[in-house]
């Protein structure tokens, strides 16, 4: 192999070629026993030196994640401890090479910018991370391999989370796979993410889809005068009643402002921010429900619709807390198939009309680049007649 002249400083390194050839190993820096090794598109510094009358070899790190002056001090590190009669390390511990705690927070800051403004997606993801891959967070990015992530998927377990909790077991895995892709980007990772082959290997578990529970439409009236009886805060038995007048979705109502309600058209204006599809979407406001909005505009505090006990909204399971209570077997999510399976079953209403009172567009790219209405009147007519049902 060829022995190249002395290179003295960091930018002599930086400045070699990214591909060599054959093999070449140059001297660098200060220290006498430091090498740089060059093949191919690997770089590495070396260090040979005497021990015990042999001539032994230390790797001290790839270039250019360790720099020379690193490797500088790693070198002299192992002379003294060869001066001492002290074996030269054969590992150090490189704080350069990042956590996988450090590639999450990385990868959040990147991600964070094409998130929802209220939080939740990067509360989510380090929920997850912190529930069910907390053994793989100390971990360096180089070092976390398919073992590691099988034992947090829990699979050959039987109360693993690939079983019981297979959702959560696959957000896992997409959060692990991000973080080592950025790894692997940013030259902190060789081997490539074990998360593909992992997926192709485990086998879907079945199950029935669990439903949230709902509450039949014929007794919907009954359950918003339990409702309306329930001693609670006025304000979250309101965005209950709300609710299930409109069959919006629950974090629609609880962030409604203000500024979205225009009282002349009787509509609410869900900011795209807000809408689960990154859609301005407008709900028709029925007559109940104008009662509702008006009662709360006489009680108003803040710029919420319906506010909460902090001064902001109401808070995020208050709903679903305050709705347990009134011992009704349904959530605040079901009141929306309750309504979609009373338009189904009791009306004549065109499906696609009706799917979108829910929120739910199914056409096409091409029929939505040329229907652009949003179909606000009509469907009116279908939430009028599912207030005038229920109340």
């Amino acid at each position: 192999m060829r022995q190249a002249a002395k290179l003295r400083n960091q930018t002599a390194v930086d400045r070699l070629p990214k591909i060599f050839p054959g093999e070449k190993r140059y001297k660098v820096g200060d220290v006498p026993t430091l090498y740089l090794y060059c093949k191919g598109k690997n770089k590495r510094f070396e260090q040979r030196i005497r021990f015990e009358g042999k001539e032994v070899n230390r790797s001290l790190g790839p270039h250019p994640v360790v720099t020379l002056e690193e490797a500088e001090e790693k070198a002299l590190v192992n002379r003294r401890r060869v001066r001492q009669g002290l074996e030269p390390l054969r590992a150090f511990a490189d704080s350069t090479i990042p956590t996988m705690a450090d590639a999450l927070e990385t990868v959040i800051a990147n991600r964070r910018h094409g998130w929802k403004p209220d939080g939740t997606s990067e509360a989510e993801w380090r929920r997850c991370m912190d529930m069910y891959g907390a053994s793989l967070l100390p971990a360096r990015v180089d070092r976390v391999g398919r073992d590691a992530i099988l034992a947090c998927l829990g699979v050959n377990e039987p109360n693993g989370i690939w079983k019981n909790r297979h959702q959560s077991a696959k957000r896992l895995l997409n959060q692990v796979n991000a973080c080592l892709e950025w790894s692997i980007a940013n030259n902190h990772r060789k081997d490539v993410s074990p998360i593909p082959s992992i997926l192709e290997e485990l086998a879907e578990p079945l199950h029935e889809p669990k439903k949230r529970a709902a509450l039949h439409y014929s007794k919907i009236a009954a359950g918003l005068r339990v409702i309306a009886e329930t001693p609670g805060s006025w304000s979250t038995l309101a965005c209950l009643r709300f609710v299930a007048l409109t069959a919006c979705r629950t974090k629609e109502a609880r962030f409604a402002k203000w500024e979205d309600v225009d009282f002349d058209a009787e509509a609410l204006t869900i900011p795209y921010t807000e809408h689960k599809a990154n859609k301005t979407y407008r709900i028709p406001l029925s007559k109940q429900t104008m009662e509702i909005i008006r009662e709360a505009e006489a009680k108003r505090v803040n710029d919420y619709i319906f506010p909460g006990e902090r001064g902001d909204c109401i808070g995020r399971i208050t709903p679903g807390q305050t709705l347990k209570k009134t011992g009704l077997q349904c959530t605040p999510h079901g009141f929306r198939a309750s309504f979609r399976t009373w338009v189904a079953e009791c009306t004549d209403y065109p499906e696609d009309l009706s799917e979108l009172c829910i929120s739910h567009d199914k056409s096409s790219r091409v029929q939505r680049a040329y229907q652009r209405s949003d179909r606000l009147e009509k469907r009116r007519e279908i939430m009028q007649e599912w207030a005038d049902y229920v109340t």
